[in-house]
């Protein structure tokens, strides 16, 4: 899963021209026919509410939910049903700051819409509290609508697609690398799936299957 640039998702807003050929695009052009890679610029631009933050690089929690329904498609779940899954899902808006808004001085608060009606914190049952890259979290929720546990590798993006993933999969281990792989740990936790995730900004260097994470 590759989260695109906000810029690529709404060129219309950015007062840039695109390059010729962008480093995303030689990595789409690379990628067999056949290859389960998710890069969701259409489905962006086509929801119900805004899929990226104002004040922010990152994707909306709606965005976050678009980019798990496509993720789990190619994992092998059943769309539609998961579509229904986050149907009665509620959002509420309020005053954010974001990675983009907290570089102005005075710093730029906007109104986004938030997840409230469900949060994968009370399913946590281990988080080494690292602020970044190295960022490990256990998910486990009982409830879930299948048995699965899916290992991800993800960038910050990741963090958004908890709230939907963790009710699809019974377990989540989450591992904040940008993409890059442990292979130790995918063969020491044996997960049923695997999804590597990365940001658009990050695809000018290759991950990495040599990745070390000292638990």
């Amino acid at each position: 899963l590759i989260a695109p640039s906000k810029e690529a998702v709404f060129p219309e807003h950015y007062p840039y021209p695109k390059a010729q050929v962008t480093a995303v695009e030689q990595v789409l052009a690379l990628a067999p026919a056949h290859f389960p890679l998710v890069y969701p610029v259409q489905q962006l631009r086509q929801t119900q509410l805004r899929s990226f933050r104002l004040n922010d690089t990152h994707w909306s929690a709606f965005g976050g939910k678009i980019a798990s329904v496509l993720v789990a498609e190619q994992l092998g779940c059943d769309r539609d049903a998961t579509e229904a899954l986050f149907q009665q899902d509620q959002y509420q808006g309020r005053q954010s700051i974001g990675d983009l808004g907290n570089k102005m001085y005075p710093p730029i608060f906007t109104e986004e819409f938030f997840l409230t009606s469900f949060f994968h914190h009370k399913f946590i049952r281990y988080d080494n509290c690292l602020p970044n890259f190295g960022r490990a979290l256990v998910i486990e929720n009982p409830n879930a609508v299948t048995d699965k546990h899916c290992l991800m590798f993800a960038s910050s993006s990741g963090y958004t697609m908890l709230d939907y993933l963790v009710r699809i999969f019974r377990q989540i281990t989450f591992i904040h690398t940008s993409g890059s792989i442990d292979e130790e740990l995918c063969g020491l936790l044996q997960p049923d799936l695997l999804l590597s995730q990365t940001n658009a900004r990050y695809v000018l260097r290759s991950p990495v299957f040599h990745y070390r994470l000292n638990l």
